[in-house]
């Protein structure tokens, strides 16, 4: 009998949890219900606001407050700690590696010897491709194209190779002074008159043409004026001294003192330039 009771106890006490379930109920402080979940608090920001007036409530030392980042500072430097050299940022920009083309006008200088034949005078024209890595230097290849009357007073026309280096003392002025100098390459084509002497023994005057080849150097001064960053003014003074290289040039020395009757085929003189040169 008591048996009976207890098992009929323990039945029940294992049945109530399934009944209360059933029915939708579950008694406070029961073991086998749920633990409520806490609703989620409301950000800061979505509170409602508080009266201008009102007075919050302080917090208590258990609430968990929001993890918030550390501030992000940003420095900026005060105008005295940033320095621009604005002349060697122009510098940089002006004195690149430029390119340049050159057309002139030309005339040759003979000198005042008094052995000049009075009706002497070459004039011409030119041309040359510049290269100029750095503001005080540049290379210059060229040629030079003359025709006219030379010292002796022969008709003349002659074409030259000049390579020419060039140095700028002063890049940074719109007028700009330089030097050249280098080695010239030339070659002339002279129409000298002759006499030549017939079977019977009269003399015919007659006009001969012969190529002379030279080789020599030159050395320079002259002004570039900056009309603008592409385009420059040329205006140079070269001399030169050369001397014959053709097979001719020992037989046939170019010039004889008539007096002395010395004979030389070394020779020099002089070029007068006025340019315009485009740079890229």
């Amino acid at each position: 009998m008591r048996s009976s009771f207890a098992f009929a106890v323990g039945a029940l006490v294992l049945m109530t949890p399934a009944i209360a379930l059933a029915q939708g109920e579950c008694p406070d402080g029961s073991w086998f219900c749920e633990e409520p979940s806490t609703p989620p608090q409301a950000d800061d920001e979505s509170a409602p606001d508080t009266d201008e007036g009102s007075t919050a409530e302080p917090s208590s030392p258990d609430t968990k407050t929001k993890p918030t980042s550390p501030p992000v500072v940003v420095y900026q430097p005060s105008n005295r700690d940033v320095v621009v050299d604005r002349s060697s940022v122009r510098a940089h920009k002006r004195y690149k590696r430029e390119w340049g083309f050159n057309l002139r006008l030309e005339s040759a200088m003979l000198g005042s010897d008094e052995k000049r034949h009075p009706d002497s005078g070459m004039s011409g024209l030119g041309f040359s491709f510049r290269y100029r890595p750095i503001g005080h230097f540049a290379f210059d290849v060229g040629v030079d194209l003359l025709g006219g009357t030379d010292w002796q007073g022969n008709r003349r026309g002659e074409s030259a190779l000049l390579l020419n280096a060039m140095v700028f003392f002063n890049p940074r002025s719109k007028l700009q002074v330089y030097t050249l100098g280098g080695i010239g390459f030339s070659g002339a084509r002279v129409e000298r008159p002759s006499t030549l002497t017939m079977s019977d023994g009269t003399q015919v005057e007659r006009t001969t043409t012969e190529n002379w080849s030279y080789f020599g150097g030159q050395l320079g001064l002259g002004l570039e004026w900056r009309v603008s960053r592409k385009v420059a003014l040329d205006l140079d003074v070269l001399g030169f001294i050369r001397g014959r290289t053709d097979d001719q040039a020992r037989l046939e020395p170019e010039f004889i003192d008539p007096e002395t009757h010395q004979a030389t085929n070394t020779s020099g003189g002089g070029l007068g330039r006025l340019g315009i040169t485009f740079y890229w």
